[in-house]
Formats: structure tokens, C-alpha cells, sequence
């Protein structure tokens, strides 16, 4: 993938809002950020390892941190957020709901 930087340049838009286009895409593991190489299409394993997971997950939470901080949100206003919206969605699980995206 071009870097950050040349995608910025060429489509005459802010640097961050293609970091943050190529971070949501390596988190939904469509890219592969190789430190020192570069940013790859990433191959589709056939199973996700342990590793991988944690991985994935540290840098959803990082971000969710850090844009929750920049919001003025504390730590303990965040968990309970997420604690919330997990019972909402356990509900709806055990209701029978289904989410449906059009």
C-alpha cells in the first residue's frame, strides 16, 4: 500500500484521516502494518490465532481509550459504557433480536 503521507498528498486530504482509514482497516484485518516495511493487504488465514486476537484487541482498546480521553470521558465513565452496552446486546441476544445493517 502507498504510504500515509503519498495517499494524503495525491487525494489533497489531512494526513490523520488516512491514518485513521488504514488503522480501521488493519483492525478489521483487511491490512497488515509490518513496523520498518510498510502496510500490506493482508492474507486471510484460514483461523485467527490466540495471538492475533490479543493483538487486534489491545489496539481496539488503545484507540477507544485514547479517543474516550480526548472526549473528556474518565476510564470508570467508559467501563461502564461498555458494561452497559454488553448487557444490551446479551439481551437482545437472549430475546431473540437480531441486528440487522441495510
Amino acid at each position: 500500500m502507498p504510504t500515509v503521507r503519498l495517499v494524503a498528498v495525491d487525494l489533497a486530504i489531512n494526513p490523520n484521516t488516512v491514518m485513521r482509514a488504514y488503522r480501521e482497516l488493519e483492525i478489521r484485518g483487511v491490512l497488515d502494518t509490518q513496523q520498518g516495511t510498510g502496510t500490506f493487504v493482508a492474507d486471510h488465514p484460514a483461523a485467527t490465532t490466540d495471538e492475533e486476537k490479543e493483538r487486534k484487541l489491545s489496539q481496539l482498546v488503545g484507540e477507544v481509550v485514547a479517543r474516550a480521553g480526548a472526549s473528556g470521558l474518565s476510564l470508570n465513565e467508559l467501563i461502564e459504557a461498555l458494561r452497559q452496552h454488553g448487557t444490551k446486546s446479551n439481551q437482545g441476544a437472549t430475546t431473540g433480536q437480531t441486528r440487522r445493517t441495510s
